[in-house]
């Protein structure tokens, strides 16, 4: 076994893989590939195996075009993006985002919008691949935040297709609410049911502990 540092992430084997396309947008969500020195760890589950080399395989074998990902991990250790993505015809982009306690910060949210918008402007085809640890909910919020300012999605339809696309999709109520408060103050919040894996860690009580540690 690896050190603790080198684990496969918790629950990271409760979410599919990858997603398909959100909705009316060009997002493909996914959870965060592990590189080479985390293979020893698949001995009795290698189906599970999800590198950046598979990921690059898959994404070629369902034509999705991906010509960009985005990574949200609040870390390096995950794997390489540089060198994994080098001369593969998809651009690597980091963006470090913390996911333990509250919503993405305003200028992470601004970050996100304007690479997207660059990455549009100069490719008129091009999907985009994003993903956090799990794909989630770092994942969602910032795309169900472009598809409501870009695309003039509601904040519930945006929702539902990122859960269409990436079940159970986002699923930090705490996320929720804020996206909400901030971009549907005229709708009705609604909030999904956690899957087993996810209500303790995210419940709200759970939640409110990590705000107040």
């Amino acid at each position: 076994m690896g050190k603790k540092k080198d684990r496969i992430p918790d629950n990271w084997v409760d979410v599919a893989k990858m997603g398909t396309i959100i909705g009316p947008s060009r997002f493909v969500p996914l959870r965060v590939p592990l590189d080479d020195k985390y293979l020893p760890q698949f001995e009795t589950k290698k189906d599970e195996i999800w590198t950046p080399t598979d990921f690059l395989a898959t994404q070629q074998d369902q034509n999705l075009n991906i010509k960009m990902i985005i990574d949200l991990t609040n870390t390096f250790k995950y794997y390489n993006g540089k060198s994994e993505f080098q001369n593969s015809g998809v651009k690597y982009v980091k963006i470090e985002i913390e996911g333990f306690r509250g919503p993405p910060e305003a200028r992470n949210v601004a970050k996100f919008m304007r690479i997207v918008d660059e990455f549009i402007a100069k490719e008129p085809e091009g999907a985009i691949a994003v993903h956090c640890t799990h794909g989630l909910n770092r994942t969602g919020y910032l795309v169900v935040t472009y598809m409501v300012k870009r695309l003039h999605c509601s904040v519930t339809e945006a929702l539902e297709a990122f859960k269409v696309a990436r079940p159970p999709g986002l699923i930090k109520h705490m996320y929720i609410e804020d996206l909400y408060k901030r971009l549907g103050k005229d709708e009705e919040v609604q909030l999904p049911k956690l899957p087993e894996w996810a209500s303790a860690k995210y419940s709200r009580k759970a939640e409110e502990e990590k705000r107040r540690a």
